[in-house]
């Protein structure tokens, strides 16, 4: 399995940070390519809420929380991958209090690319270097929509190896 790592240092207390990833039907308000979120089944958040998010050209995923820890992280399983060139994937937000005032926000992938050796070679080559930008582009995004309770700039909804 391959895993991407990124974090961010905000400057807003962790509460504030949490009350926002933890809307999890709401995504797209800082994803900036996820058009549009909401959840799917009658669980608004904790394990086994769902969300569906659509990125646009008709990809369309599906994610499940399977590990929820109030006021700190939650895991979810990328349940149904759409277009995405992904056999399994989990996605892991995590919030941590630095100060009063600060925090940091770590959000970790793990996948299983399609395609076998091919899949592999592609998460290498190309996958991986998308994934990093995309996730550095979500915290950039996190952080401007507590600064502006703005959506962050919607961009091109599909990465080139879809």
């Amino acid at each position: 399995m391959h895993q991407i790592t990124i974090s961010k240092k905000l400057e807003y207390p962790s509460t504030m940070v949490w009350d926002v990833i933890n809307d999890f039907g709401n995504i797209s308000n800082f994803h900036p390519r996820v058009e549009k979120s909401y959840i799917c089944n009658n669980k608004q958040v904790g394990n086994g809420a769902e969300r569906k998010c659509h990125f646009g050209k008709g990809n369309v995923t599906t994610e499940r929380i399977i590990d929820y820890t109030p006021n700190e992280a939650y895991e979810v399983e990328i349940i149904d991958t759409g277009k995405f060139p992904l056999e399994k994937a989990f996605a892991r937000f995590e919030v941590k209090k630095l100060d009063d005032n600060s925090s940091e926000v770590v959000f970790t992938m793990n996948y299983i690319p399609k395609l076998g050796a091919v899949g592999l070679m592609l998460s290498n080559l190309v996958m991986k270097p998308q994934f990093e930008s995309i996730f550095t582009k979500v915290l950039t995004g996190l952080d401007t929509y507590l600064r502006t309770n703005k959506e962050n700039g919607k961009e091109e909804l599909i990465p080139n190896f879809v």
